[in-house]
């Protein structure tokens, strides 16, 4: 059971750095895209991403749950509830103030930074 739990641990922490990198990478990789005059690419680039950003928070997510869970904490609802509370919270920081204010670079930096606090 140990051993489980240690695993669990090593996988959310390799997911969290690459959730940070992923951070520090997505603007320069949009700006390329961008940049280039194929539209396709840009689209296709687009949506592997956020099926990147999706798997990531698809794995960490159950991962959390189980593991509080196993402590005798509370059920599944609660985190659900903090995760969509979490998300509504972000939204509208990321799209009302940090990008209108810092921009997409700087509020992807931020957001990487975040990551490990």
């Amino acid at each position: 059971n140990f051993l489980v739990k240690k695993d669990k641990t090593l996988i959310i922490k390799t997911i969290l750095i690459l959730m940070f990198l992923f951070s520090l990478i997505l603007p320069s990789l949009l700006h390329h895209t961008y940049s280039i005059s194929f539209i396709l690419i840009s689209e296709l680039l687009f949506y592997i991403l956020t099926f990147v950003v999706g798997s990531f928070v698809g794995i960490i997510f159950p991962l959390v749950v189980e593991g509080h869970y196993t402590k005798g904490g509370s059920p599944i609802g609660k985190f659900y509830g903090l995760d969509l509370l979490g998300s509504v919270f972000g939204f509208i920081a990321a799209s009302l103030i940090l990008i209108p204010m810092l921009g997409l670079i700087n509020t992807s930096n931020l957001l990487a930074i975040f990551v490990f606090f």
